[in-house]
């Protein structure tokens, strides 16, 4: 389990390491590229679901809030729409087409989705999520 979640953790700093993300001052990710760019997002080279998409076959959890320059519902519509290449590549997508209520993570072997109310940081809630689409996604029956 502990391995399993260490590579869990791998797999998500490879993904923000691909994105290119710096960190700024106001404790906010944001893509380098020219104040311009960010702006005129039609002029942007590509969209998040493509880096989503990218990360296929690999097993993706995303996870949000609302606070300024965060977008759930952006965020949800962006799995949505990577979660074909998964669907080419034999794997099931996520179980709904609607965007899920706050703090209701859904999920299948590959995809995952929750949000929830708050700020930055990885509250108690956020952690349940991600190990219970662990353990969902790599076929381990919790033990008490």
């Amino acid at each position: 389990m502990i391995s399993m979640l260490y590579r869990f953790i791998q797999i998500t700093t490879v993904a923000l390491l691909m994105v290119g993300c710096k960190h700024t001052t106001e404790n906010e990710f944001l893509i380098p590229f020219e104040e311009q760019d960010i702006k005129n997002e039609a002029m942007l080279p590509f969209d998040q679901h493509m880096l989503l998409a990218a990360c296929a076959p690999r097993k993706l959890y995303v996870s949000s809030f609302p606070k300024k320059w965060f977008d759930p519902y952006g965020e949800f519509l962006s799995i949505k729409a990577a979660e074909p290449v998964w669907r080419f590549l034999g794997h099931p997508g996520l179980p709904t087409v609607n965007w899920p209520p706050e703090n209701t993570p859904i999920s299948s072997t590959h995809l995952g989705y929750h949000r929830r109310p708050g700020g930055h940081g990885i509250p108690t809630f956020d952690w349940q999520c991600y190990l219970n689409f662990t353990d969902q996604a790599f076929g381990i029956t919790p033990t008490d």
